[in-house]
């Protein structure tokens, strides 16, 4: 089945990417949204997640990300609950429970599943529309390079509505769909994968579901390069994030021992935010749980 309508904003005005076929991509010129005109159907969607691979890489300066980010979120602690959705191997959940928060997680498979409640998480299987929370809310919940896989958009976000409190935190990170590698390598670009990846993003495209959903943005950033995801996109490789040789790891642990680096980092950054082409999308948002942005 065809799309006729943009997922985000709702616009008539959509047109099939002709260079983008094989990924069956259309594009929104109301909004800029980037996303799967066909519609995968769940047997489809299971076999392909059966196969998926699973990053068992608990790399030491993702971590300390992650604690840099928990560390935004302390403001919003009043129930002490947390929800990552698709929560993987649940690395970042591990990094929370060190900082005494209760720790929940989704993922779709059994596997997953059972890995993570072996690691005292709290675990929910299938898609948001299928669990039943109960009376669970959270203070924050977390989506980490998922939203790309989600096609019915206002639907996954009114499922995280309805069990986030009023004034808690969304913080997600999806890539960039007008990152410089994207631009670069155009239908090559091997983060475009179907049926894996369905939606892709802009800060405009982004910032207007959320905001149309209730959200008010903190921030919303857009940084990073990916050597590895350019070489391996040429080479028509998938990116091995399993081991500490990825060329991105490499680079990333050069750049933490150096503080020049770091500084020069920290510029490059911050141009590619300006510029709007850095690999990745991450934005905070707070629920105001109504229509209107709260002061």
């Amino acid at each position: 089945m065809q799309i006729q309508r943009c997922t985000v904003c709702n616009s008539e005005q959509v047109s099939i990417l002709k260079a983008y076929e094989k990924h069956k991509l259309t594009k929104c010129t109301e909004c800029s949204m980037v996303f799967a005109w066909d519609i995968p159907d769940s047997r489809e969607l299971i076999a392909h997640y059966e196969e998926y691979g699973r990053d068992d890489y608990k790399s030491p300066i993702t971590v300390k990300r992650y604690r840099e980010i928990l560390s935004k979120f302390e403001h919003a602690r009043s129930l002490n609950r947390i929800l990552d959705i698709g929560c993987g191997m649940g690395f970042f959940l591990e990094v929370a429970q060190e900082l005494n928060w209760k720790t929940y997680g989704t993922e779709y498979t059994e596997t997953a599943v059972e890995n993570c409640r072996q690691k005292d998480i709290t675990m929910f299987k299938g898609d948001l529309s299928e669990i039943n929370f109960g009376e669970l809310t959270f203070d924050v919940i977390t989506c980490i390079e998922v939203i790309e896989h989600i096609q019915d958009l206002h639907s996954f976000i009114s499922g995280i509505k309805k069990i986030l409190r009023p004034g808690g935190l969304l913080y997600l990170t999806t890539p960039n769909i007008r990152s410089l590698n994207s631009r670069m390598l155009k239908e090559d670009w091997n983060v475009l994968c179907y049926p894996e990846h369905l939606s892709y993003f802009s800060k405009k495209s982004l910032n207007k579901l959320l905001e149309s959903n209730s959200f008010e943005k903190l921030f919303l950033v857009s940084d990073g390069v990916s050597p590895e995801r350019l070489l391996t996109s040429i080479k028509r490789k998938t990116v091995d994030h399993s081991t500490s040789e990825n060329k991105d790891e490499k680079l990333r642990i050069q750049l933490e021992k150096n503080s020049f680096l770091k500084t020069v980092k920290r510029m490059v950054n911050g141009l590619l935010n300006t510029l709007n082409l850095g690999e990745s999308l991450k934005g905070l948002y707070r629920f105001t749980h109504d229509d209107r942005i709260l002061p």
